[in-house]
């Protein structure tokens, strides 16, 4: 339970399962009005392996607040789940309170390929989202291909998603 300051992207490695004490008992608060933000930190929480090859990387998010004070970049996201396969988010609030996000670029939830599913190294897929909550952002949820290789995300499943803003996949 309690509060913890996170100031850089949460890159979660292979087969670790973040764990808090419920939604709205422990809150990771992101707060980049203080920091130097790199391109690399274009999300709250991601994949240890996303930008790298063979990056595929199988976590887990359960019972926490992820909560955004001021976003870092445009186009930042508060869980990033590219490049991810197998993992889980279940029982979750990404909420976001920044009114720097003039432009509304910010994503709560983002599915999405870096490469050709074929490969599997940079696949989005058989990722599960139960029971989140999307609050505050612009858009809640998209699922797309960053690249003309890949046929998109494949296989996750989403139970329960909720939220205000544009929840769309």
């Amino acid at each position: 339970p309690g509060t913890y300051l996170v100031n850089a992207t949460l890159r979660i490695p292979d087969n670790v399962i973040v764990r808090g004490s419920g939604v709205g008992v422990t809150i990771l608060c992101y707060n980049y009005s203080n920091f130097i933000v790199t391109a690399a930190d274009d999300a709250m929480i991601c994949s240890e392996g996303r930008d790298n090859i063979g990056g595929v990387t199988r976590f887990g998010l359960e019972d926490l607040t992820l909560k955004v004070v001021s976003l870092g970049t445009a186009g930042f996201k508060g869980i990033d789940f590219a490049g991810a396969a197998y993992a889980h988010a279940k029982n979750i609030e990404v909420l976001s309170e920044s009114p720097g996000d003039v432009l509304g670029l910010g994503i709560g939830l983002q599915f999405a390929d870096y490469g050709p599913v074929v490969t599997t190294d940079k696949a989005c897929q058989y990722n599960r989202v139960y029971g989140v909550t999307i609050r505050g952002w612009r858009t809640g949820f998209i699922q797309k291909s960053l690249t003309a290789l890949s046929t998109g995300p494949v296989g996750n499943l989403i139970q329960g998603l909720h939220g205000t803003g544009l929840l769309y996949g």
